[in-house]
């Protein structure tokens, strides 16, 4: 490489660093604005699990969300079900597939929630998941999200579930819980 080369080479590196350095300086941020704060929200739900059901291989996760959704697993034998807020048949776990009861205005209030169409073929279990996980907002915990106050008192949610010929009905019980959050203009 010739010296003209290098130093051509050089000087553009240098052009690049300076051209970097001038973007990142505080200057150039406070020139250009800070990014509109007018829209933040003024607090969020948190929603948690405070008594999961007593049923070997089930698995709850709760995703946040403005109002959480509930991821559920089901590794165990047999069948699980969960029963819609009607109490009539909602969802059913195997550890290989979930199905949802056509019929349940539960189902059509979860699919509607997650913008997915729920047909016209009604009064039979139609496969939602080929695995033994399924996630889904539940009428429950928004209901639930609905009363949480600023006052910052946790609303509890609950949701049957029972393993099928089980004469053991048990639940998942949780709560929600409106946070405010800090003032973004206040130190």
């Amino acid at each position: 490489m010739t010296a003209k080369k290098s130093s051509d080479r050089l000087l553009a590196t240098i052009g690049c660093l300076v051209t970097t350095l001038g973007l990142l300086s505080p200057g150039a941020v406070v020139a250009h604005g800070g990014p509109d704060m007018s829209a933040l929200p003024q607090g969020v739900v948190k929603a948690s699990l405070t008594d999961p059901a007593d049923i070997r291989g089930l698995h709850l996760t709760i995703l946040d969300a403005p109002v959480p959704a509930l991821l559920l697993r089901y590794e165990g034998s047999g069948t699980l079900h969960v029963p819609g807020s009607d109490g009539g048949p909602f969802l059913r776990f195997q550890r290989d597939r979930v199905e949802a009861h056509t019929d349940s205005p539960s189902w059509h209030a979860a699919a509607t929630a997650a913008g997915k169409p729920t047909g016209t073929d009604r009064g039979h279990w139609q496969t939602v998941s080929g695995s033994g996980s399924f996630g889904w907002v539940d009428s429950r915990v928004a209901e639930a999200v609905r009363h949480a106050g600023a006052d910052g008192k946790p609303v509890t949610w609950r949701i049957p579930v029972a393993l099928e010929n089980s004469s053991t009905a048990s639940s998942l019980t949780g709560s929600v819980t409106w946070q405010p959050l800090p003032d973004p203009g206040g130190q």
